[in-house]
């Protein structure tokens, strides 16, 4: 991606080299006040004199040759910063802030106000450079595979000044202060590397490719500017200061909150006087802070001579190419640079490429991304360890994770019911930003859809601002459930060794009511007799089903083996009372739902088979309550013959009878919340019962 040049190049020489921020020019210092009561603040009046309403500020204005009074941060929208008060004087500083904190209720707080200079350090190499090792460096190329970025994404850049012909700008930037009378190189250095023209064919390339750019001055009221104006990041490579201005924190902590992602130059080593002090805006909190490293990853400049390096103190979060590093100054110049300003911009152009193919990333993201994916260099850097933040950034690997990051993942819980029209589906979404649109193939728009019949369902689901979206679809089938009953009959009258052992497939078990007491899935030590069994599917089905475990008597005969479900005794009636024999019936059931979709029954078509003596063949009876628990109605369906279905109540009064036909639906809307019973008697008077719970 770098396109060699026929341009020019220069050495940079005749740029000031940063060695620390006290800064003064004819002895003119700057503060920033907030008065207690706006009628101080000074004016122009009209013989062209700066003076103030109250005597003891006219007096500070007369003592300290004050000559200048604006508003640095009239962009913000916080209603204290837009009465900040920039006092200029021919003064010393500090003298200036004791005078105004002596004067009682002149002022509410005063600090000194920042001093903006850039942080590049000009080399003394020329080289007409062919190919760009910072842009290699960091991946870009692999970074651009994934995207070019986005016009619509805007690095707003905050500096002194801007070729704004330069071939690498033209056409790149939707605002410049064409009144901007500052130096130009410096500015034009960085917002090429950000997001200058690329794949033009002349010049070189820049990390945020297609990204656009906002020219802004150098100080926190156009950042405040730009990031109203909708710059997604904000590039500031140079210094305001060597201490803390509560101001500036509050500007910076409303343009973060606006969602603009700040990132600014560390420092240059002797900025602030010494590499291990920290500078500002850089140490500022919400400002994303980057150092200097070269083509080796290597933090000193010239490897093992420390005082080449650049700042490196717990306020850095990345770092980036700043030494030697590939650049264009002027329209047709290009040569090589030093100076954490030219780190910078490589973080912020990366941030811009994040953006495009994640638009919905916040700035927290922003930040986890690019410490997350950055390559750890203390070990090639151990003098520097834990002071070059997560180490140097990989635009690749960022871009990729960002493109990635909170991605929707949609699961499903299906739930198909025991009625035909019973069925729902959960959906449960995480990732991306609520709240969530969800739109189903039916025309809901909730989560969980309900008293559905069995078919395909998809739903569209996005989060907030359509950010991001993902769908899914879902089949609803009813369950083919099977109940294999294995009976063991009681080998003698008083035996009591009779079992019933119970195989359900088709969906899981959450509980077994036995009608004798027992809760688990077989029952064992039984003596004969019928034994009613009420299970609970984790589907919400409740099944009803009847077994009768016979008693075998000194009459008994049977033909048969076992396997077949036959009980067979042969010999003399000492054998035949031996008290020893177990007859096992294994009868499968049909499924619970018939291929028409219609609730079929458990067991309709099963019957127990146990050879009495006079050959007695004993039904079971199956009977099933669904929906259980239930609302305002239960629907009870049965298997045999049957003449009366009684209601019980918890103390085993009848509420409510009804002679039976096929089926029948109960109204529950009369039935208060608690547990009842459901009986049916049929014509030999045998009685079976069900439990129910009303909700």
């Amino acid at each position: 991606m770098n396109a060699k040049t026929n341009f020019k190049a220069i050495i940079l020489t005749g740029m000031t080299i940063i060695s620390s921020i006290a800064f003064a020019q004819n002895n003119e210092s700057k503060v920033w006040v907030s008065f207690e009561n706006n009628n101080s603040v000074p004016a122009i009046n009209n013989r062209g004199n700066l003076v103030s309403v109250n005597p003891a500020m006219n007096e500070l204005i007369s003592r300290h040759n004050i000559k200048g009074v604006d508003r640095p941060l009239s962009n913000s929208r916080n209603s204290e910063l837009k009465q900040v008060i920039e006092l200029t004087c021919d003064c010393d500083q500090n003298t200036l802030i004791s005078d105004l904190k002596a004067k009682a209720n002149l002022v509410k707080r005063v600090e000194k106000a920042p001093v903006y200079e850039t942080l590049d350090m000009p080399n003394d190499y020329t080289v007409a450079f062919g190919t760009d090792y910072a842009l290699d460096l960091i991946n870009a190329n692999a970074a651009w595979d994934i995207t070019h970025g986005n016009s619509e994404v805007r690095i707003g850049v905050s500096d002194q000044n801007f070729y704004s012909e330069h071939e690498e700008l033209a056409g790149k930037f939707n605002y410049y202060d064409a009144t901007n009378t500052a130096t130009k190189t410096h500015g034009t250095a960085v917002a090429i590397i950000a997001g200058g023209n690329t794949n033009n064919g002349i010049g070189k390339s820049s990390i945020g490719y297609n990204t656009s750019l906002g020219l802004y001055r150098m100080n926190f009221n156009d950042v405040l500017a730009a990031s109203y104006a909708g710059c997604k990041v904000v590039n500031l490579s140079w210094a305001s200061g060597c201490s803390f201005n509560p101001y500036v924190q509050t500007a910076l902590n409303e343009i973060y909150n606006n969602g603009t992602f700040i990132v600014a130059s560390a420092g240059n080593g002797t900025t602030c006087g010494s590499a291990s002090n920290l500078v500002y805006p850089a140490a500022y909190q919400n400002v994303f802070a980057v150092t200097s490293i070269g083509q080796n990853d290597n933090h000193e400049k010239t490897i093992g001579n420390p005082s080449t390096t650049h700042q490196h103190n717990a306020s850095v979060d990345l770092c980036a190419p700043g030494y030697d590093v590939p650049l264009s100054t002027a329209p047709g110049f290009y040569s090589l640079g030093n100076g954490s300003s030219f780190a910078a911009p490589f973080v912020s152009g990366t941030v811009a490429l994040m953006m495009a193919a994640n638009p919905c990333l916040k700035n927290d993201d922003i930040e986890y991304i690019l410490k997350s994916t950055a390559l750890n260099i203390d070990s090639l850097n151990p003098n520097y360890a834990g002071l070059l933040g997560a180490g140097r950034l990989n635009a690749a690997a960022a871009v990729e994770m960002a493109r990635d990051y909170k991605k929707l993942v949609l699961t499903s819980f299906v739930n198909p019911g025991c009625d035909p029209n019973a069925g729902s589906i959960t959906i449960d979404i995480t990732g991306g930003n609520a709240p969530y649109s969800i739109v189903w193939n039916n025309g809901d728009t909730t989560s969980v859809i309900e008293g559905l019949s069995e078919g395909t369902y998809s739903v569209v689901v996005a989060d907030s601002n359509n950010c991001r979206m993902d769908s899914l679809t879902v089949t609803l089938s009813y369950p083919s459930l099977s109940l294999i009953p294995t009976i063991t009959n009681e080998s003698a009258v008083g035996a009591n060794d009779g079992s019933i052992d119970i195989t359900f497939t088709g969906d899981s078990v959450l509980s077994y009511t036995w009608s004798n007491g027992a809760t688990t899935e077989d029952i064992f030590g039984l003596a004969g007799g019928e034994y009613f069994l009420n299970l609970q599917t984790a589907s919400g089905c409740a099944v009803g089903k009847s077994f009768t475990v016979a008693t075998l008597t000194d009459t008994t005969t049977n033909s048969g083996d076992n396997n077949e479900g036959n009980s067979s005794n042969t010999g003399d009636d000492s054998s035949n009372n031996s008290g020893t024999d177990t007859t096992t019936t294994s009868n499968p059931l049909p499924p619970l739902y018939n291929n028409d979709n219609a609730l079929g029954f458990i067991g309709a078509d099963n019957t127990i088979e146990n050879q009495t003596a006079n050959q007695t063949e004993l039904e079971a009876f199956e009977m099933i309550v669904y929906p259980n628990p239930a609302v305002d109605h239960t629907t009870v369906k049965w298997n045999g013959n049957a003449k009366v279905l009684n209601v019980l109540n918890a103390n085993g009064q009848t509420i409510m009878s009804e002679e039976l036909n096929e089926m029948i639906q109960i109204n529950l809307t009369d039935l208060t919340s608690g547990m009842y019973q459901i009986q049916i008697i049929d014509f030999q008077n045998q009685m079976h019962t069900a439990k129910l719970i009303v909700q």
